[in-house]
């Protein structure tokens, strides 16, 4: 069974591949915990992270940043308000997309080997527009991602999460990628147009 943590925002794809992926739950209890979002919205989840795992530059102030507000830091530069805050998340393995693109601060280096310090981050696939019903019929979107919380049947297993969804995958239930991220206590999945 799969449920939606309250105050999550999903479309009809999304629910699509969610109905595809329930019958390889039977018996267990899947929780999504995040569809669509906005550039404010991942804002918070940056300050989440960094208040979570002690990482903040002065500079930043979820409650009160202005998402393109630039400030000059000595022997860094011009950069967003939350640059910093960000690319550090990135530095200590918490993956974490900026809500806008920008240029990650600090070493990085990608599940794929690929350093991102100096290189643009796009922003997090959760910052799409939610698609009308309409477009969706006509296939006129971007398919958003969903993350899941990594407890099955309330016992943290991140494992037997992944697991659970890349068999539906395997069996076409709508899924492109299934990744882990273990720093963030979630299962992250990009959807496909179903």
């Amino acid at each position: 069974m799969i449920t939606i943590r309250e105050g999550v925002i999903l479309d009809e794809n999304q629910r699509k591949v969610l109905k595809n992926i329930e019958p390889f739950t039977t018996g267990l209890d899947l929780e999504v915990t995040r569809g669509h979002d906005t550039p404010r919205g991942q804002l918070n989840t940056i300050a989440k992270y960094a208040k979570r795992n002690g990482v903040h530059f002065p500079e930043f102030d979820a409650g009160i940043a202005d998402l393109e507000e630039i400030v000059d830091i000595p022997t860094v530069g011009r950069v967003m308000t939350w640059q910093r805050t960000w690319s550090k998340l990135l530095n200590i393995g918490v993956i974490i997309n900026p809500p806008l693109p920008a240029v990650c601060l600090f070493p990085y280096m990608r599940p794929t080997g690929e350093q991102m310090q100096g290189k643009v981050i796009d922003q997090s696939p959760h910052i799409k527009k939610v698609p009308s019903a309409e477009e969706i019929k006509a296939g006129k979107f971007d398919p958003c991602a969903i993350d899941f919380s990594t407890k099955v049947n309330g016992v943290s297993s991140i494992s037997l999460t992944a697991k659970i969804l890349n068999k539906a995958k395997d069996s076409g239930a709508g899924i492109r990628v299934v990744k882990l991220e273990p720093k963030n206590g979630c299962v992250h999945i990009d959807t496909a147009k179903v």
